[in-house]
């Protein structure tokens, strides 16, 4: 646990702290303004699909279950994942993965995050980082990267983020979206903890510096 407390509050807070020495990933603010960003953050990747196709946006089909499957190739995912791991294509009902739900399989042109922290915005475009990186599972482990996006969809990119940061209610995170053929974009998910190089997390210190 983590405990603010206000000085004039600080005897009767340092008890309560210590009594409470066992509740994890708790923050108990005693007698003491202060702002905490991010509070809105939900990790159950598939609510947060959910959600957002709800409110309109472009998300690819969501199964719930496999037997639902109408059409081949999906995707498989688990509701809390991080890094791609669970990542798992399916060609047809023979290869049956458990997984907690599974997209649509959308062949893109292009994959997108936008980087989001108060206001402000960083588009970036997945690259390969050498010649044999996994055209599939396009992750930092199987050959691709981030780098900076200043091309001509730049601004799509940005109202297609501001469009879900007002679904999700999140001060930061990365947006992470895919382009179809015919240049439609699609969310995938946003995350709370991205990787960041050195230079996309001296974008977030500077923002946080001025803003909060």
């Amino acid at each position: 646990m983590i405990c603010i407390i206000a000085k004039k509050m600080r005897k009767t807070g340092k008890r309560i702290k210590s009594g409470l020495i066992e509740k994890k990933n708790t923050i108990l603010v005693w007698g003491k303004r202060v702002k905490i960003l991010n509070q809105n953050i939900n990790t159950d990747k598939l609510e947060i699909l959910k959600k957002v196709r709800g409110a309109g946006i472009n998300t690819p089909k969501i199964y719930e279950r496999f037997e639902d499957i109408d059409k081949f190739p999906v995707v498989g995912r688990n509701r809390k994942h991080f890094g791609g791991k669970d990542f798992v294509l399916i060609k047809s009902p023979d290869e049956y993965v458990k997984r907690d739900y599974y997209l649509e399989y959308i062949p893109k042109i292009g994959e997108y995050r936008i980087h989001y922290c108060l206001g402000h915005y960083y588009p970036c475009k997945k690259v390969k980082k050498h010649p044999k990186a996994n055209p599939i599972i396009r992750n930092h482990r199987n050959g691709w990267k981030f780098v900076s996006y200043e091309g001509k969809y730049k601004n799509m990119l940005i109202e297609f983020a501001k469009k879900v940061i007002d679904v999700v209610k999140y001060d930061f995170g990365a947006i992470d979206c895919i382009m179809d053929k015919k240049h439609k974009l699609y969310f995938l998910e946003i995350n709370s903890a991205p990787g960041l190089d050195n230079k996309r997390l001296d974008w977030y210190l500077e923002i946080l510096r001025k803003e909060v």
